[in-house]
């Protein structure tokens, strides 16, 4: 009998053990499951929020849409409205994501980009600064109704417009609704020709900036070679011929030509092998005894080419 006994104990307790053994193996399943929800969760847990005010206060139920920032292109991802404090929060964002946030307002247009978002990310639109300028010709005379560009100054491959504007009769221009402590840049077209000037609009302030314009002309007849610098260095695989050539606008107009072809002429060794320029594939022609390069941008008077 107490054989037995000691038999259905056994077995007993070695069905109980069985049980317990299975317990265990469901609780480390289920801990896993969690501990996985946990992780997905948290790669899905970062938010951007922020508020959207003016000078007039905060600007309720207007739309704003998030982005995600992908490698060649923007998706869309979805909208919210401001609340009537001008709140407003995207949520559930996956964490390590580029995004960016666009709003539309009164004809303009601002954007800001979060960086591999993590947790809780705060992005506030305060549109309470202002730019305002005049332009001017070099002679002194105000021009009127030329197109003045306020851009991003992000270095994003988007387009970068805030919006666009022309100057009055008396050259004068202005943007209001700038949102503060960002960088942009201004752009004036005048006879084809871009002028640029970058601007930090900062606490609450109005950013002054003016644009003397010139004439412009697509003609090199002024623009002088001033230094023509060349070396010469010997490897195994032969000589090395290495030139520096710098022009300057001895003019009073700008050399730019808008259709791009206008090039620069200096002549090379014939028969030259490896040629190599830092100068875009687009913008040189090389042709037996010389090479052609396209500056692309203006050369103001006074001012230098180097290549």
């Amino acid at each position: 009998m107490k054989k037995k006994f000691l038999n259905m104990n056994t077995r007993f307790f070695l069905r109980s053990g069985v049980k317990m053994n299975s317990f265990y193996y469901i609780s480390s399943m289920l801990l896993a499951l969690l501990l996985l929800i946990g992780v997905t969760s948290a790669q899905n847990n970062a938010e951007i929020s922020g508020q959207l005010i003016s000078d007039k206060g905060a600007i309720p139920n207007q739309k704003i849409t998030l982005s995600k920032m992908l490698r060649e292109n923007l998706l869309e991802i979805g909208s919210v409205n401001t609340d009537n404090n001008g709140f407003w929060k995207f949520t559930e964002l996956d964490v390590g994501q580029n995004y960016l946030v666009n709003i539309t307002y009164q004809g303009a247009t601002y954007r800001e980009v979060v960086y591999t978002v993590s947790g809780l990310n705060l992005i506030n639109f305060n549109l309470t600064g202002a730019i305002k300028g005049k332009v001017k010709h070099k002679n002194g005379t105000d021009i009127s109704g030329v197109l003045v560009t306020l851009k991003d100054n992000l270095d994003i491959d988007i387009d970068s417009i805030v919006f666009n504007t022309t100057t009055d009769k008396f050259g004068n221009y202005s943007f209001e609704n700038i949102n503060i402590n960002k960088g942009y840049v201004v752009e004036v077209i005048f006879q084809n020709t871009p002028y640029k000037e970058s601007v930090m609009v900062l606490n609450n302030t109005t950013e002054n900036l003016d644009f003397e314009v010139y004439d412009s002309t697509t003609e090199s007849d002024d623009l002088e070679i001033v230094l023509d610098h060349i070396i010469l260095t010997q490897d195994f695989n032969g000589l090395s011929v290495t030139e520096a050539v710098i022009w300057k606008n001895t003019g009073d107009k700008v050399f730019f030509d808008p259709k791009q072809q206008s090039f620069l002429g200096i002549s090379t060794p014939i028969g030259i092998q490896n040629f190599q320029t830092p100068v875009m594939e687009c913008c040189v022609q090389q042709k037996e005894g010389e090479v052609w390069i396209n500056p692309m941008n203006p050369i103001m008077p006074d001012g230098m080419y180097q290549t």
